[in-house]
């Protein structure tokens, strides 16, 4: 079964590496859907099935923090795995993130194996 994974950055440059890093994962991706802030990820999730996000938290427009809360409030995508990537650091921030809805928080920056893990544990609350 092919994994769609949605991307939501406001650095286009971060959205790359996260794609790259999954598509040499070795896993059967299908469609990887980029959004440079949460408005333009809801409009995404409602083109195609997403099987997992990696949110930032810190960008315009909509920021992960209002992302993650409309998703884990609509029904149909409440159940999705929500990695949230962020400069934000401590354990505030994790414990706010996890109460707000998120699977896992990581700190950027990421290196290509960080990413390949975290994809890699969504992936196993996928089944």
């Amino acid at each position: 079964m092919a994994i769609n994974v949605l991307i939501v950055d406001d650095s286009a440059g971060t959205r790359m590496v996260i794609e790259r890093a999954i598509r040499l994962s070795g896993d059967d991706i299908g469609d990887i859907r980029h959004a440079a802030n949460g408005q333009e990820a809801l409009l995404a999730l409602r083109e195609v099935w997403i099987d997992m996000i990696f949110s930032d938290v810190n960008m315009p427009v909509m920021d992960g923090w209002e992302f993650i809360r409309r998703v884990r409030e609509t029904e149909i995508w409440s159940s999705i795995p929500i990695a949230a990537i962020t400069s934000l650091r401590g354990e505030e921030a994790r414990s706010s993130l996890h109460d707000l809805g998120a699977t896992t928080y990581h700190s950027k920056p990421l290196s290509p194996e960080n990413i390949v893990s975290i994809f890699t544990e969504m992936k196993a609350r996928l089944t």
